[in-house]
C-alpha cells in the first residue's frame, strides 16, 4: 500500500517562531549496524550527509583514563563518516563515549580524582583532533547508578566544567574552531535527580541530548509505548513521568535553558508478547516479542522491520489520541513505535514548546533503503523532523498530515466505539494542528486540565488540550466525536451539540443505513539506545 508523502503546510501563523531560529537534528550513527545483515547492514556511506545538523558516532570507550577504540575498524569508519563533511561543510560530527553496555564502574572511577579527570581530558583532545571529530558527546549510563558511587554527580559536574575549560584553553592555543561539549542524558525523574549536577551541565554544555525513548518496555509486566508524547488520562503517581512532555519540562524545570534541550526521538520500537485478552496500551504482557528479521534482538524492532510488519496484511495498527502514538498488534506480539505522523506531531510540539531541536536514536534504524511501500524517500522519519524543523526555522507555522485511511485511533478507557446491536471496532484517526491558548473559534486550552475535548463550533473535530496547548483534530469521513466517550464514532451513536453566537442546537443522528459508510475494519493492512 502506497500513501501520499507526509509533508508539513505553511499556513498563517498561529505563533511567532523567530526567523533566527535554527534547530538541532542531532543523530546517532551505531557503529555495530555493520554487523547486520543484508538489507539491515549500515555504513557511513549510506547516511545522508545533509539529514543532520550533528552526528554522533556510537561508541568509543574509556580504557582507564584513556579514549580508545571499540570496533577493529573504527578509524575507517571514523574516516568514512568525517567524509560527510566534503559533500555538507555545515555538518558537525561527534564521538560519543558510553552507552548502556559500558556501564557506570570505568567512568566513576575516571571522575574520582582531579588527576585521574585531567588525564581524561588530555587524552579526549587528542583523539578527537587527530580523527578529525568535532565535539564529545557523553553517554555515562548513569551516574551514581548502575554500580556508580554516591559521589558521581558532584564529580561529573566537576568533569563537564573541567572538560569546557580545557576545550576553550585548546582552541585558543591551537587557533582551532572549538569542540562541543554534549551529554546523552536519562529521562526517569529518579535517575535525573540522582546522576546529575544540573546547573553544572547548563552551564558547560553546548547542548543536551534527553534520551526521551524507553520509557516502556519488554521489561515490563503490561504494555508500553516507548516514547510517548503526553500521558494517558488513568496514568497515576510515577507513571505520569513517563512521557516526553513531562520529561523535557522536567529538565528545562531544573535549570536548563529549552535552547540547550534536544529532544530524543526514536526510529524504533519496543515489542511486548500479550499474555491475555487485551491489545491496548496497559495489556498484560509476559515479556518481550519476537527478534525483527535485521536486529535480531527480542523486544526491539527498527522501523523498516516495523513496517514490513504492517505491510504483512496480518495484524493491525492503533493510535492512541491521548499520548499521539501508533501502536501494532498482531495475536499475541505488540510493538510500540513512532510513524511519520506521530514525528510530526512531536516535532509541531517542540517548536510551540521552543526546545532546541530534535535528537534521533538512530540513523540505521530507520527506512534507509526505503524498502517500505509506504516510503516515498529514504530516511522517512528523519526527513519528516528535517521537513518540520526546516520550515519552523523559516518562520512558519506546523500542521500535521492527516492519519492515513484505516488507522485507527485507541479508545481511552474502552475497548472502542459500538455499532448497534453491542459489536465492537476501533475507529480511525485524524489530522490536527497546534494552538497557543485560545483558538480562532474561541476555545480555550488555558483553563481546562489536560485531555480530550469537543469542537464546540464542528461534531467532527475534537481537541486535546495538553498544558494549555490546543491540538485541534479532525475525526476521520463519516465519524463524529463522542464527547461522552472521547473519542470519534459512530454518528449513531453521537448527539452533536453545535454552539452558535445565538443558540446551541442538539442534532439527532440515526443509525447508518446499509448504504452508509463505516469506518473501515479489516484484517489486512491498517496502516497505521545502544540496545539497537
Amino acid at each position: 500500500m502506497s500513501i501520499p508523502r507526509l509533508v508539513f503546510v505553511l499556513v498563517s501563523l498561529s505563533y511567532y517562531i523567530a526567523e533566527s531560529t535554527e534547530y538541532k537534528r542531532v543523530c546517532y550513527y551505531t557503529n555495530w549496524s555493520q554487523y547486520r545483515l543484508g538489507n539491515g547492514k549500515f555504513l557511513p556511506s549510506d547516511i545522508d550527509p545533509f539529514l543532520c545538523t550533528h552526528i554522533i558516532y556510537a561508541f568509543g570507550k574509556l580504557n582507564g583514563n584513556l579514549v580508545q577504540k571499540l570496533e577493529y575498524n573504527d578509524y575507517e569508519l571514523y574516516s568514512q563518516l568525517n567524509d560527510l563533511k566534503r559533500q555538507n561543510p555545515s555538518l558537525k560530527t561527534l564521538l560519543a563515549l558510553g552507552g548502556w553496555t559500558a556501564g557506570s564502574v570505568v567512568y566513576s572511577q575516571m571522575v574520582s580524582t582531579q588527576d585521574s579527570r585531567a588525564e581524561f581530558i588530555s587524552s579526549a583532545i587528542q583523539y578527537l583532533r587527530k580523527y578529525n571529530f568535532d565535539g564529545l558527546d557523553i553517554d555515562w549510563e548513569y551516574p551514581a547508578n548502575r554500580g556508580g558511587q554516591p559521589q558521581d554527580k558532584v564529580n561529573f559536574g566537576l568533569l563537564v566544567k573541567e572538560i569546557k575549560e580545557a576545550f576553550d584553553a585548546e582552541s585558543q592555543t591551537s587557533g582551532l574552531v572549538c569542540l562541543l561539549l554534549t551529554a546523552a542524558v536519562a529521562a526517569g525523574k529518579y535517575t535525573v535527580d540522582t546522576a546529575y549536577d544540573i546547573p553544572k551541565m547548563a552551564q558547560y554544555m553546548d547542548f543536551i541530548n534527553i534520551m526521551s525513548y524507553d520509557l516502556h518496555g519488554s521489561w515490563q509486566s503490561t504494555t508500553g509505548h516507548n516514547s510517548p508524547l503526553f500521558p494517558k488520562s488513568d496514568e497515576y503517581g510515577d507513571q505520569r513521568y513517563l512521557n516526553i512532555d513531562y520529561v523535557a519540562k522536567y529538565w528545562n524545570s531544573s535549570g536548563v535553558p529549552k535552547e540547550k534541550l534536544i529532544i530524543g526521538l526514536a526510529t524504533y520500537g519496543r515489542t511486548f508478547t500479550l499474555s491475555g485478552s487485551q491489545t491496548g496500551i496497559g495489556a498484560a504482557a509476559s515479556g518481550p516479542g519476537i527478534k525483527g528479521q535485521y536486529t535480531r534482538e527480542a523486544g526491539v524492532m527498527s522501523y523498516y522491520e516495523i513496517c514490513a510488519l504492517q505491510e504483512s496484511g496480518k495484524g493491525q495498527t492503533v493510535y492512541d489520541s491521548e499520548q499521539m502514538v501508533p501502536y501494532y498488534t498482531d495475536g499475541s506480539l505488540w510493538v510500540g513505535f513512532d510513524d511519520e505522523v506521530s514525528l510530526a506531531i512531536k516535532i509541531e510540539w517542540l517548536v510551540s514548546e521552543g526546545y532546541g531541536g530534535a535528537m534521533v536514536w538512530a540513523l540505521p534504524l530507520d527506512d534507509f533503503r526505503q524498502t517500505c511501500s509506504k516510503s516515498n524517500r529514504k530516511f522517512p522519519l528523519l526527513n519528516t523532523i528535517k521537513d518540520g524543523l526546516i520550515i519552523a526555522e523559516n518562520g512558519g507555522t506546523l500542521t500535521t498530515p492527516a492519519l492515513p485511511t484505516g488507522m485507527f485511533t485507541a479508545v481511552p478507557t474502552t475497548s472502542g466505539p459500538t455499532k448497534q446491536g453491542g459489536s465492537s471496532s476501533t475507529t480511525q484517526g485524524g489530522s490536527g494542528s497546534t494552538t497557543q491558548g485560545g483558538t480562532s473559534s474561541g476555545f480555550q486550552c488555558s483553563d481546562k486540565i489536560s485531555g480530550l475535548y469537543a469542537d464546540p463550533e464542528d461534531c467532527s473535530k475534537f481537541y486535546n488540550c495538553e498544558g494549555g496547548v490546543a491540538f485541534h483534530m479532525n475525526c476521520p469521513t463519516n465519524l463524529l466525536y463522542n464527547s461522552n466517550r472521547k473519542y470519534c464514532d459512530y454518528p449513531s451513536n453521537v448527539v452533536c451539540i453545535i454552539q452558535t453566537d445565538t443558540s446551541t442546537e442538539a442534532i439527532s443522528t440515526f443509525p447508518p443505513t446499509s448504504s452508509s459508510v463505516s469506518p473501515i475494519v479489516t484484517s489486512s493492512f491498517l496502516y497505521i539506545d545502544d540496545f539497537v
